[in-house]
């Protein structure tokens, strides 16, 4: 098992399942400055990694995330008094700069699956919103909690929950900064299951991502490809993106083995994205 740790949080990788864990549970898994650098780049080299296929996004102690570092709010007001104009234009690259690492959440390869409990807001939020599938505990709720602390919220959650729920409820949400419980949350399709605690979400996020990990990698790597193609496209535009997909993948070893062992009734046997 291969694990490395960060100021932030802890990776560790076993057989095709990467896993990256928030560590800072005396402080609610507040997400610091370091954050921002060492998970995008940790991200890039997850989907560099060929013999990965899911990652499972998950947190120590009582809660999820209480979103950004309150000191990344007092880095942003150290430059304050330089020239307005550059002041502004340096607080719009960083901005960008903070949405792009929740992006690579996204659009990094292989499906990621978010394990929540407790409070899940802010930037916590904004994380778990750019995952694949999300599983939580009885406990967790999520919230907008940018309205709260009077900013608007700028990290994606107002661009990617309106594509996850309801449009009634995401308004509720975002003007009020009210909490959406782990019940509420299931019954609107934000969250695939609730569980009685963490022990028993993340069995579910394993099963999973095992469920996930044997499936063909380009398969799964199209799908998601397609997903989020989908998300943000018309039908027609998408059919036509998923044709050219396939006119591609058709040529693959992965096809002639998932109907082989469909054939024989036994689980095929996938290289890894490139081959390995």
């Amino acid at each position: 098992m291969n694990e490395q740790t960060y100021e932030a949080f802890t990776y560790q990788c076993e057989g095709h399942i990467a896993e990256v864990r928030l560590s800072r549970p005396d402080r609610y898994n507040a997400l610091p400055v370091s954050f921002w650098e060492d998970f995008p780049r940790l991200l890039r080299e997850i989907d560099e990694n060929a013999c990965i296929r899911v990652l499972i996004l998950s947190a120590e102690g009582k809660n999820f995330s209480a979103g950004m570092d309150l000191a990344f709010f007092d880095r942003i007001s150290a430059r304050e008094n330089e020239d307005p104009g550059r002041y502004r234009e340096w607080i719009r690259r960083e901005i960008l700069r903070l949405q792009q690492a929740i992006s690579l959440l996204e659009e990094v390869r292989v499906p990621v699956i978010a394990v929540v409990q407790g409070a899940c807001i802010g930037g916590g939020l904004d994380l778990v919103c750019a995952a694949d599938l999300r599983v939580c505990t009885a406990e967790a709720y999520f919230s907008i909690h940018e309205i709260n602390i009077g900013m608007t919220a700028d990290l994606g959650t107002l661009q990617r929950l309106p594509k996850l729920m309801p449009l009634a409820l995401v308004n509720k949400l975002a003007y009020t900064g009210c909490r959406l419980d782990a019940s509420e949350a299931k019954a609107v399709g934000f969250v695939c299951d609730v569980h009685v605690d963490r022990e028993a979400a993340m069995r579910q996020a394993h099963d999973l991502a095992e469920r996930i990990s044997g499936k063909s990698p380009l398969a799964i790597a199209g799908t998601k490809v397609a997903l989020r193609h989908a998300r943000d496209h018309s039908v027609p535009d998408s059919l036509q993106q998923i044709a050219a997909w396939n006119a591609g993948m058709f040529v693959s070893e992965d096809l002639r083995l998932g109907l082989e062992a469909q054939r024989n009734k036994v689980p095929a046997r996938y290289r890894n994205i490139l081959g390995e």
